[in-house]
């Protein structure tokens, strides 16, 4: 499917797109909040400026994609798969991210402010420059080293990852 294709049909109120293939497309400054996208493929697509807001996108794949200023609140991302993905200026709060893959992702200007990040693994994701965790769940989240961690770190613990909260707190 085309991105165009895309935009004609959401704008004409379909919102199921369950399975498609979007891999590659580019999608800058668009509004496509409470779209259906489970198990599409998103792989190297550029998300910019995008927002999916309150969007089902369980078991999505986003391998290499480029998700710069992407609003994903209250989004579910259960299951997706965002390896090797440049995640920069990215609006994560409130989104359920449960068991998501972001190995090797890119972090930059990230808020998971609560979200849940049970299961998530991070393992070799970079960058890590100011990710917002608060009140997130972090059950069995797997963090870029290899640790996992219940609850938030004391604070030498974030500054090992470069990792910050909100005014400089826990």
């Amino acid at each position: 499917m085309t991105a165009e294709e895309l935009f004609e049909r959401y704008g004409n109120g379909e919102r199921d797109f369950i399975g498609v293939d979007l891999s590659g497309v580019i999608l800058t400054r668009q509004e496509l909040n409470g779209i259906n996208l489970q198990e599409a493929n998103l792989c190297g697509a550029e998300l910019l400026d995008t927002s999916l807001g309150q969007a089902n996108l369980r078991k999505t794949l986003f391998r290499g994609a480029n998700l710069d200023h992407t609003y994903f609140g209250s989004t579910d991302l259960s299951g997706s798969d965002l390896r090797s993905a440049y995640i920069g200026n990215t609006n994560f709060e409130g989104a359920n991210l449960t068991g998501a893959q972001l190995r090797e992702a890119n972090l930059f200007e990230v808020s998971f402010d609560g979200a849940n990040l049970a299961k998530v693994d991070m393992t070799g994701a970079y960058k890590l420059d100011v990710i917002y965790l608060e009140q997130a769940i972090l059950n069995q989240t797997i963090f870029p080293d290899g640790s996992s961690w219940e609850r938030l770190p004391d604070r030498n613990l974030w500054d090992r990852f470069y990792l910050e909260t909100p005014e400089g707190n826990q």
